[in-house]
Formats: structure tokens, sequence, C-alpha cells
């Protein structure tokens, strides 16, 4: 029924035209499609045989999607051009001692890649010291990992939220059409590396803890969102959330003082983040 109304809802928005009106390529509605009836089966599968818990289902959706993107990536990449090719030339150039050049002077405008370049530079000198040639390559199936470890925590988070299996499926399905098996994934870039590190906050943030363990999974949260937040400014959306979400939780007459302490973890965790991101900065590039 919700893949009939998605289709319905796609209808009409091709029939009828608008200023500024884009539309969606077709590989894109495909992958979304098999998304789609891939979810289904698994439904009705489950449903059926009873074949286990939602752990379960979603672990081997996971690989399944993982090996899928995989071998696609690895048979679509090609060399990227722009800011991503900017950053992985330069991360190579870091590695293997050469020239940076003009590379500086786009860094001086664009700052926020430079950790993502030195994130970038990492991989490339364990590629080298591993005798691994094809470092691109590597790059990508790294953001293809990124992007399923991405859609599991998504999908754990979604179930947390809404309380219901099927809506987390739902959910998870959508993801995978849209994000797992996106042609996206073939451009190293903190587009998709940066997007595991929001949602690993969230995930933490869901988690129905209280006490000494509450107050450890804010302090990660915090930490893990100004880490993507330094691969990808828009990141720190879900820190700003949380503290708003926070800040107004504490106007609350109940438990105030606990509520306060998980405030102040969020923020610690935060600062954490922050300062080790700028000291790895700052080992790299003291200037």
């Amino acid at each position: 029924m919700c893949f009939i109304l998605f289709l319905l809802v796609l209808d009409a928005i091709f029939s009828f035209s608008y200023p500024w009106k884009t539309t969606a390529r077709g590989e894109n509605l495909g992958l979304i499609a098999f998304a789609f009836g891939a979810l289904a089966l698994l439904c009705l599968y489950r449903r059926k045989r009873k074949i286990g818990n939602f752990a379960r289902c979603i672990a081997i959706v996971a690989a399944a999607a993982f090996v899928v993107q995989a071998v696609l990536m690895s048979m679509l990449y090609a060399y990227a051009r722009g800011d991503a090719g900017t950053v992985s030339e330069f991360a190579r150039r870091l590695v293997y001692g050469e020239d940076q050049g003009d590379y500086l002077a786009y860094f001086s405008s664009y700052r926020n890649n430079l950790f993502l370049a030195e994130c970038e530079a990492a991989v490339i000198w364990a590629c080298r010291l591993l005798h691994i040639g094809n470092w691109r390559l590597v790059l990508i199936l790294l953001g293809c990992a990124a992007a399923s470890g991405s859609g599991v925590l998504f999908a754990f988070t979604a179930r947390r939220v809404c309380k219901s299996d099927a809506v987390a499926l739902l959910f998870y399905g959508i993801f995978i059409g849209y994000v797992v098996l996106s042609p996206r994934n073939t451009v190293p870039y903190s587009d998709v590396y940066g997007m595991i590190f929001p949602i690993a906050a969230l995930f933490l943030l869901s988690l129905p803890l209280s006490g000494g363990r509450r107050f450890g999974a804010n302090a990660g949260a915090g930490a893990l969102a100004m880490i993507g937040a330094a691969l990808k400014p828009t990141a720190a959306i879900v820190l700003i959330a949380a503290l708003l979400v926070g800040a107004v939780r504490l106007c609350s007459a109940e438990n105030r003082k606990e509520r306060a302490i998980s405030l102040g973890c969020l923020v610690g965790g935060a600062l954490a983040g922050y300062l080790l991101t700028a000291a790895l900065l700052l080992l790299l590039f003291p200037g």
C-alpha cells in the first residue's frame, strides 16, 4: 500500500509543471522501487516464517546491501573532480611528500575540508604501508561502509523513536534505496563519510538509559556530533537540536539535577570532540 501511494505521488509530481521543477533520475527511481520491493518481501517472509528478531533482519539486509553497494561502486567509480578531487589529490601529495602548490590557497578558503583531507591522508598512508595501489577504491569502499553503517543505526533509532518494527523497516528500505545505493557514494567526500556521525549521535541519544550510562551516552553523542561537524559542518545541526531539547527539558521541575548533568555531559562531549579534531589538525598543519 505504501509503495502504491509512493508511485501515485511520483505520478502527480511528473504530471504537473511548475517553476524550477526538477525530475528524478530514472536509475534512482529504480533503486527506490527495488528497496520497496525488497522490504515487502522481507516483511512477508518474516511474517510467514518468523525468521527471528528485528536485529537479525537488519543484519541480513545490511550485509546484502553492503555487498551490492561495494560491487556497484567499484564498477562505477571514476576520478573525482571539484572539491572531492582537490581534497583527495592534496591528501595524496601530503603522503608522498609532493609539492602542494596552490592547494593551500584552496584550503585557506575552504578550511572545513582540512580535517577531511587529513583523514583521507591517513587512509592513503595506510594503503601505501600495506602496498595497496588503488587507494581511491579503498576510499570509496570506506564510504560504502559508512553509508551501510549509517543505515543500520538509522533503523534502530527509528525503531526506538517510532516504537514499531514495521515503520523502522519502512524507513530503512527508503534509506537503502535513496542513500546506501545512491551513485553519489562513488565520490569520496564528506557527504558520504560525515553522515554516520550525526546518526550515531542520534542513536546514542535515543537509548533508554539513566544515571551514569545516560551521562556517558550524552558525552559520546556530543563528541560524535562535533567530529561529524569537522567533516561536514551541517552535522552540527544534530548537536544544536539536542542542546535545545536539553535546555527545554531542564526547565521542567522533575529530575532537574540529572537533566542538568546530562546537558553538561553533552556540552562536555562536544568540547572534547572539538579539541580532538583541532589537535589532529594542528598536528598535521601546525601553521
